[in-house]
């Protein structure tokens, strides 16, 4: 796995500010996600941003993208509805209640240099194909100028323009994951994302030695699924014990006022394990994923105009007796 330079990561910690550090809401107990309970914690993250120096200045934080890497969680989204002013956020160890670091985004197309607040974020962990350099992100989004251009791009950590660009009418992306494969070479490593197209939204895999789609193992998901984390079998585990492979999580949004928010669990051929439900009341928008090894947390971000929160459930230690009660997080194995 590839490692952040350390100076790299000091230098956008650095810009952290001190100002309007995120918000605990609260900390409810939540009973029988995928078969375990979870110690829950809940931030309201919109004004993280507002002690920044960022130029334009930085808007509200609404998390569109997340990625755990190197002890700290990544956050990127873009500063108004309009797309404009993108940007990365940092919370050193994922400390969600002080004020992260944060750094401004933009991409070139052409002569055309636009703000560049990725739909999702990944890190290819293998350092073989795109987004092999050291201190380097996917990310994959659209940009204001030229108009409804989408992107799939590397970015560098500590901010300043993409690279590697490639873009189409055909890409429209929502999320996006590395898949490491079982050669050692990186031949088979892929990315997995979020596309939607004219006959619905499907998971679709990419090369991670090209970016382009490989053809195979494509599948289809719910209109409004829009975040999406790959687990290796050993995490998998201990979400949903048994598990016993590598899967995907797919974070979707509410469908209709009054909908839940609900988590899939997918084999990576696209069977469907389980599903959870999240309650609206806990949830509005849910839209990225993240997830920390070491902690064993689970990081739900929620895009809700104003109010947008990040969300994290501290999995149970394996055969830990659960004492944990209280609804607030229904497991469900409703199949499509």
């Amino acid at each position: 796995m590839k490692m952040l330079v350390p100076a790299a990561a000091a230098a956008l910690l650095a810009f952290a500010g001190s100002a309007n550090a995120g918000t605990l809401l609260g900390v409810p107990t939540v009973n029988n996600v995928f078969g375990s309970s979870y110690s829950v914690a809940i931030y309201r993250v919109a004004g993280d941003l507002s002690g920044q120096t960022l130029s334009p200045a930085a808007g509200r934080l609404e998390p569109e993208g997340m990625v755990w890497y190197n002890g700290a969680l990544y956050v990127t989204g873009d500063g108004t509805t309009a797309e404009a002013n993108g940007y990365m956020a940092a919370y050193a160890g994922g400390a969600l209640g002080s004020a992260p670091a944060a750094t401004r985004l933009t991409a070139t197309l052409g002569a055309t240099t636009a703000a560049y607040g990725p739909e999702g974020i990944t890190i290819n962990t293998r350092g073989i194909g795109v987004g092999a350099a050291s201190n380097t992100f996917v990310g994959i989004d659209s940009v204001i100028a030229p108009v409804s251009t989408r992107i799939l791009a590397t970015m560098p950590i500590t901010g300043g323009t993409v690279g590697n660009v490639q873009t189409g009418a055909t890409l429209n992306y929502d999320d996006i994951a590395f898949v490491p494969g079982a050669a050692a070479d990186g031949s088979l490593d892929r990315f997995a994302v979020i596309e939607s197209t004219s006959n619905g939204v499907r998971l679709t895999y990419l090369a991670a030695a090209t970016g382009l789609p490989t053809g195979a193992n494509q599948f289809n998901l719910d209109a409004q699924d829009k975040g999406l984390l790959f687990l290796p079998a050993v995490e998998a585990d201990l979400l949903r014990p048994g598990t016993g492979q590598d899967v995907l999580l797919v974070a979707q949004s509410a469908q209709f006022a009054g909908d839940d928010n609900r988590l899939f669990m997918y084999t990576l051929a696209g069977s469907l394990l389980e599903t959870a439900v999240l309650p609206a009341s806990l949830f509005s928008n849910a839209e990225a994923l993240a997830y920390d090894p070491i902690g064993k947390r689970l990081f739900i971000g929620d895009e809700n105009s104003g109010s947008s929160n990040i969300t994290v459930f501290t999995v149970p230690a394996p055969g830990a007796l659960s004492l944990l009660v209280g609804a607030g997080l229904l497991a469900s194995r409703r199949r499509r």
